[in-house]
C-alpha cells in the first residue's frame, strides 16, 4: 500500500483503503478500481492523497535511501532520532511514524549534515552570541505578567491594527473604511496584496486592490493578516542582533501554515485566525530573549545536556514558561481568548480549557515544524507530542505528506513577501 497524491492518481488504481472525508464518511470503498469520475470527484470533495495497492511509503523512503549515499543516511538517521529522543514513547504511534519518515526524508533532501555527525553542533540557533552563565540560578520572583511588563516596546499592540479595530468594531463603519484605514500604511497595504497574490490563497485572478481583497477574503480575515504582518514587522526591527529572526519567523509561519491547513481541512470557519495563532505561538520566547538574554541561553545548554523538553527547564529557572509568558503577553493586547489558550497551552494542550481544540491544533502544527527543521525557536529537540491532540484534529496521518509539500511553498512564499520589507 502507498500513499498516492491526488494529482498522480490515474484510471485503472485500485484503491488499498476506503477513501473518506474529514468527517470520516466512506467516499469510495476499498478495492475500488478508480475511474475518471471518481477523480473528479475527489479533488470536488478536497480529497488530497488516496492510499493505492502498491508498496508502502516506508518502503519508498528505504529505497530512496538507497539510492542516497550510505554514510550520509547515516548521518541523517543519526541526527533524527536525536532529535526525536524526547517522543521515544510515540515511536509506534501511527501519525508520528509517518512525520519521522518526512523528517528524514527532508534531512537527506537538505544535504546540510556535517560530515562529522554530533548533536547539537549542526543546528542553528535562535539566539545570537554565546551566554557566559555556566548553571542554573533560581529565585526569579517575578511572574509572567511582570515580564511583559517590564518590556515597553514589545509589550505594546501594534497601533495600526488598534486602529483597525476600532473601525470595526464601530456601528456605522463599512468595508471601505477598514480599506481607508489599510491604505494609511503603504508597506502593510503592500504586504497584504502580495500575501493575498500569493500560493498562501492561489487565487485565479490577481487581486489589486485592498477594497477586492476584502471584498474576496473578508474583513475578518484580512484584519487577523493585518496583525500577523504588523508584529513580524514590530519584533524584528527591536530584537535584530540578539535573536536570530529569520529563523524564528520561518518557524512562526510554519506553524500558522499547519494550522490553517488543520482549520481548513476540518471546515472552520476563519483559518486565517488559526495561521494568526500559529503565528503568534511563541511571541514569549522573544519577550524572554529581549529580558534575560544569558539566562536564556543557559535554558538552551541545560535542555541539551539533560536532554529535557526547553519549557520545563524554562519552568525551574523563571518559575514560569515562554507559553505562559505569550499568554500573558496576548491578555495585554486583549486579544481573543482563544489566540491567549492556544499560545498559553501549545505546550500542553491537555490543560486547555475552553478552547481545548485550538490548544490541539497549534500543538500539533508546532511539533510538525519542529521535526521538520522549518526554521528555529529554540527547541533543539522536537517536542513531546500529546497523540490525544492529533485525534482530536480529527485529520488521517496519511494527509501528512501531501499538507507537507503544500505547507513548504507557502511557506517559502511567505518568508520571500516578508523579507521584501
Amino acid at each position: 500500500m502507498r500513499q498516492t497524491a491526488l494529482e498522480d492518481l490515474i484510471p485503472g488504481m485500485v484503491t488499498a483503503e476506503e477513501v473518506k472525508d474529514v468527517r470520516g464518511r466512506i467516499l469510495i470503498a476499498a478495492g475500488a478500481v478508480l475511474e475518471e469520475k471518481h477523480l473528479r470527484a475527489l479533488k470536488m470533495w478536497g480529497v488530497t492523497t488516496v492510499s493505492i495497492e502498491g508498496e508502502d511509503e516506508e518502503t519508498q523512503a528505504e529505497e530512496q535511501e538507497e539510492r542516497l549515499d550510505p554514510a550520509m543516511m547515516e548521518r541523517v538517521r543519526g541526527y533524527a532520532n536525536e532529535m526525536f529522543l524526547q517522543n521515544y514513547e510515540n515511536r509506534e504511534f501511527p501519525m508520528f511514524k509517518t512525520l519521522f519518515i518526512l523528517s528524514v526524508k527532508r534531512l537527506a533532501r537538505a544535504k546540510n549534515i556535517a560530515p562529522e555527525y554530533s548533536f547539537p553542533q549542526t543546528f542553528d540557533s535562535p539566539l545570537n552570541g554565546a551566554s557566559d552563565v555556566t548553571h542554573v540560578s533560581g529565585g526569579n520572583h517575578l511572574t509572567a505578567a511582570d515580564m511583559v511588563a517590564q518590556t515597553k516596546t514589545l509589550a505594546s499592540l501594534p497601533s495600526i491594527y488598534e486602529e483597525l479595530m476600532k473601525v470595526v468594531n464601530h456601528p456605522h463603519s463599512s468595508a471601505t473604511d477598514v480599506a481607508n484605514v489599510i491604505a494609511s500604511d503603504p508597506s502593510l497595504t503592500a504586504r497584504l496584496l502580495r500575501i493575498v497574490n500569493s500560493t498562501f490563497y492561489s487565487f485565479p485572478a490577481k487581486i489589486d486592490t485592498v477594497s477586492r481583497a476584502i471584498t474576496i477574503v473578508g474583513t475578518a480575515q484580512l484584519c487577523d493578516l493585518a496583525l500577523a504582518t504588523s508584529v513580524m514587522s514590530t519584533f524584528g526591527k527591536t530584537l535584530d542582533g540578539i535573536v536570530n529572526m529569520e529563523l524564528f519567523w520561518k518557524h512562526s509561519v510554519a506553524v500558522g501554515v499547519f494550522a490553517r491547513q488543520f482549520a481548513g481541512l476540518r471546515r472552520e470557519a476563519n483559518t486565517e485566525g488559526y495561521f494568526v495563532m500559529g503565528l503568534l505561538h511563541d511571541l514569549g520566547r522573544l519577550i524572554v530573549y529581549a529580558q534575560a538574554p544569558e539566562l536564556a541561553r543557559t535554558t538552551l545548554d541545560e535542555s541539551l545536556r539533560r536532554k529535557t523538553p526547553m519549557y520545563a527547564v524554562e519552568k525551574e529557572i523563571f518559575g514560569f514558561n515562554h507559553a505562559d509568558v505569550g499568554m500573558a503577553l496576548l491578555e495585554a493586547w486583549n486579544l481573543p481568548h482563544a489566540q491567549r489558550e492556544a499560545t498559553g497551552r501549545h505546550h500542553r494542550p491537555d490543560a486547555a480549557t475552553r478552547f481545548p481544540n485550538e490548544a490541539a491544533i497549534i500543538h500539533v502544527a508546532d511539533v510538525i515544524a519542529n521535526a521538520l527543521r522549518m526554521g528555529r525557536s529554540g527547541d533543539l529537540y522536537v517536542p513531546p507530542l500529546h497523540p490525544e491532540a492529533w485525534d482530536k484534529i480529527g485529520v488521517d496521518h496519511t494527509l501528512l505528506p501531501e499538507l507537507v509539500k503544500d505547507a513548504e511553498t507557502q511557506v517559502s512564499d511567505l518568508m520571500r513577501i516578508f523579507a521584501q520589507d
